[in-house]
């Protein structure tokens, strides 16, 4: 489990690049949180409109509520908008310009893309509000097997670090720059697993 509660936005990405692809993770955020996930991002996004797909994890009243694609489509209306304080799941498929999305098995986006964004990495985002992240999984959709999750593979930026693993397991992040994105760096290389399921398109 990783925990970020505090200090300087940050952005974990690798520097492996997917183009298809379906990943699932389990999130815990409270009622202010406002994070997200990243899809086919560049290390630097600044447009999630043609740039990236800004997978938003943000409250009801949040514009671009949990589930919806920043910039691109708002999650359904039709799905109850995830309690803070609990573990959620969330769930995306990436296969060519169709973007799926499910929180909690309940299906938020079906969205077509025209921008021909093709391929990029996968960030986790801290940006405001506590966020606990937990069984990260990936399946890249053309490859065999999953790149090796090592240290080395994760970008981690310089900075004064202060984080430290709890004994329950969990990664803390206390403050300083660049303190998040490091230490998330070292903790997902311990929790990225592949993910093993079948060739299914549907949610849980």
């Amino acid at each position: 489990e990783i925990t970020a509660t505090n200090g300087e936005p940050g952005l974990l990405v690798p520097d492996v690049r997917f183009g298809d692809y379906e990943l699932e993770l389990e999130y815990l955020g409270d009622e202010t949180t406002n994070s997200g996930v990243f899809l086919r991002t560049p290390d630097h996004p600044t447009d999630p409109k043609s740039d990236c797909y800004e997978l938003n994890i943000a409250p009801p009243d949040n514009p671009f509520p949990t589930g919806s694609l920043v910039g691109r489509i708002k999650a359904s209306e039709q799905v109850d908008a995830p309690e803070s304080g609990q573990w959620h799941t969330l769930h995306a498929l990436v296969d060519q310009a169709h973007v799926q999305v499910w929180v909690n098995g309940e299906q938020t986006v079906d969205y077509q893309d025209d921008t021909g964004l093709v391929a990029g990495k996968i960030g986790l985002q801290f940006r405001e509000g506590t966020i606990r992240f937990r069984n990260i999984r990936l399946r890249p959709i053309g490859y065999r097997v999953l790149p090796g999750a090592n240290p080395s593979d994760w970008n981690e930026p310089k900075g004064d670090i202060q984080s430290r693993f709890t004994d329950a397991g969990t990664l803390a992040i206390d403050a300083g720059s660049g303190a998040f994105a490091e230490g998330f760096a070292r903790g997902l290389a311990r929790v990225a697993q592949p993910l093993h399921r079948a060739q299914g398109r549907g949610g849980h």
